[in-house]
């Protein structure tokens, strides 16, 4: 008779027990998956340990629950190895999350389905303790020097490669250019069989290059050599599912694990990276030569000159320039659609959402439409605005996607040219990979190449290039009004820059740029008034935020859970004596309060406590509110 320690392999409650004993009547290998009964239902589960129970009959005798046995044994050899437990147990720990959420996250899909099972070693990797901490080195990169710096290493290493992309399309990208490498892509798209393939592969003896997004990461890595970051500060690396990871922090620990090199090949530096680089906690490579022409305008001086368009006048050159010479020609909107916000031109007030009380956005099809981007209910646009009965409504606010090639046909109309529809690529018109191509398509086939995108483009920057590049909305662009923001744009004019065009102009409501000197790309200033600014107020690199989220069709319920722990966190904070290490914001409502008929409301935990003293905080949070370490937003 044997005692089976196991983690089931469903999502359960943070700071609920994971790990369950069960009997089995012979000895079963660590990493085995079995059925077991979990409340009233049946569930697979991972085995961490089998003991004789003869060893551990006084903890069994004096336990307060009865022995279940186990229901079923689904495969006796390991199908998850040491390296894959300690990573479900490290993102358990670090993301404030179950055990059994974690496992729930590392294991693949197909564990456990007939004809899946793998014949895996238990032990793989090394604990993180027993290699040294892997810090890794951060190369500035453009698409030409990243490929170079990929093959080099490819021509270098021992073992496996894996290059982490935030999306499929940067992998796709990358793998084209490195197709006679014969790369193993990585993603959730794939196939069932192409997906269970490359999982078998990653335990090839035979140096392989790998290139996937954030689910490579719990792959069982026979000899894991070189783990490459691309775009380490994209957004799409952050999860938006409980556990609510960071992909580049995941890799640093997967790293670790397996005693690999780190790079992080980035096109542009974060105020944290620059706090590294200057106390020389990461070495830095700047492998980015190519800088453009860049024209900062200033659309206040533009307007004080008369000019009321959407595009300042050199803009407008540019954009003549470009159709007569047929050169390739980029307009970065900032937001989808035709305007931010339809607003009453007697009362001024904007149209709000029914069940979000917030601006509905302007959307031009065949019709004028009002779309509301969380609940997604549209309607027509009013012949008159319902609150004041007096006056009718215009697109107000930011411009959109299609409200710029509007503008921009509008003025190659008044110089007697003629284009065909300009192609917009935002994920309101491309709802698919194949959509997506149909636009980039139809773009290359003009005589006179022009492109109206969103963010969408930067995937494709390994791609393509454009010769003129114009920014309508510089301010715009950061879509998060927090600490950030303005690195945001940093990150953005960079990737712009990977397109290798002539010319970019900038077009700002300010009359300086906010992120200093465009046309030399010199951003030290603004990063060490940056790290000024967080060192006074505590934000990151100083500090760590958590943000708590709770939801509810009830404002008055949201609001009554939010003083309520609000006051139990402070008392516990205090007991521990971190008032000095731990600060509490909020609570406050979040930045779309009512949405989709559920209130919201946020606190924020500011703290430079280690991780495992921030556990016994975060162990007082009940359910059902929400845990985001490092947060992409605290807003």
């Amino acid at each position: 008779m044997h005692l089976i320690r196991t983690v089931p392999l469903t999502p359960l409650p943070a700071h609920t027990p994971s790990v369950f004993d069960y009997f089995w009547t012979e000895d079963i290998a660590v990493g085995a998956i079995i059925g077991i009964s979990l409340g009233r239902r049946t569930v697979p589960a991972v085995v961490l340990s089998s003991d004789d129970i003869r060893r551990v009959k006084l903890a069994v005798k004096s336990s307060s629950f009865e022995l279940k046995k186990i229901s079923s044994i689904i495969s006796a050899s390991p199908q998850i190895t040491s390296a894959q437990l300690r990573l479900a147990q490290w993102i358990s720990e670090y993301y404030a999350c179950s055990f059994a959420t974690a496992m729930k996250t590392v294991a693949p899909p197909f564990i456990g389905r007939r004809g899946k099972q793998l014949q895996l070693p238990l032990n793989t990797g090394a604990p993180a303790s027993e290699n040294q901490r892997v810090v890794g080195t951060l190369v500035l990169t453009q698409p030409d020097t990243f490929e170079l710096l990929a093959r080099k290493a490819a021509s270098k290493s021992s073992g496996h490669i894996l290059i982490l992309t935030p999306d499929i399309t940067t992998a796709s990208h990358i793998a084209h250019r490195l197709h006679d490498l014969n790369p193993i892509t990585i993603h959730s798209e794939l196939s069932a069989k192409n997906y269970f393939n490359a999982y078998v592969s990653t335990r090839s003896e035979k140096p392989e290059v790998f290139i996937g997004t954030r689910t490579a990461l719990s792959f069982p890595w026979h000899s894991l050599a070189h783990l490459i970051v691309e775009d380490p500060l994209n957004e799409s690396y952050k999860s938006e599912m409980s556990p609510r990871t960071n992909a580049p922090d995941v890799a640093r620990f997967v790293a670790s694990q397996y005693g690999a090199e780190l790079t992080w090949c980035t096109p542009s530096q974060s105020t944290v990276h620059h706090h590294l680089v200057g106390r020389k906690s990461i070495e830095l490579s700047d492998q980015k030569p190519y800088w453009p022409t860049v024209q900062f305008v200033s659309m206040p001086e533009e307007r004080a000159a008369g000019n009321t368009s959407l595009f300042s006048r050199r803009a407008q050159t540019a954009i003549l320039d470009a159709y007569e010479a047929h050169t390739p020609l980029l307009v970065l909107s900032p937001r989808k659609g035709f305007a931010t916000i339809a607003r009453c031109g007697a009362c001024k007030r904007p149209h709000l959402c029914a069940t979000c009380d917030i601006p509905m956005r302007w959307h031009r099809t065949s019709e004028d439409m009002l779309v509301c981007y969380h609940c997604t209910a549209f309607i027509r646009v009013p012949r008159q605005c319902p609150l004041c009965r007096a006056g009718a409504y215009a697109p107000s606010g930011i411009p959109g996607s299609q409200k710029l090639a509007t503008g921009i046909k509008s003025l190659l109309d008044r110089f007697g040219f003629s284009i065909q529809n300009i192609p917009i690529l935002d994920s309101d018109l491309v709802r698919s990979r194949s959509g997506e191509q149909e636009i980039l398509q139809s773009y290359e086939h003009m005589e006179q190449p022009m492109l109206v995108a969103t963010s969408m483009i930067f995937p494709h920057r390994y791609a393509r290039a454009f010769i003129t590049i114009i920014v309508p909305s510089f301010d715009a662009l950061s879509l998060h009004p927090d600490f950030r923001s303005q690195e945001r744009l940093i990150a953005y004019l960079e990737k712009l820059a990977d397109f290798t065009p002539k010319e970019m102009i900038v077009q700002s409501i300010e009359e300086q740029s906010p992120i200093g000197n465009l046309a030399n790309r010199d951003w030290s200033s603004f990063y060490e008034t940056e790290l000024i600014q967080r060192k006074q107020f505590q934000w990151p690199p100083f500090a760590r935020l958590i943000k708590l989220t709770y939801k509810s069709p009830q404002r008055i319920h949201v609001q009554r859970e939010g003083a309520l722990l609000a006051d139990k966190l402070s008392r516990v904070i205090a007991t521990l004596g971190a008032q000095k290490t731990t600060t509490l914001l909020g609570p406050n409502p979040a930045l779309v309060e009512h949405a989709n008929g559920i209130w919201r409301q946020h606190i924020i935990l500011r703290t430079t406590l280690s991780s495992a003293r921030l556990r016994e905080i975060l162990h007082y949070i009940p359910p059902p509110w929400s845990i985001d370490v490092d947060p992409r937003s605290i807003a």
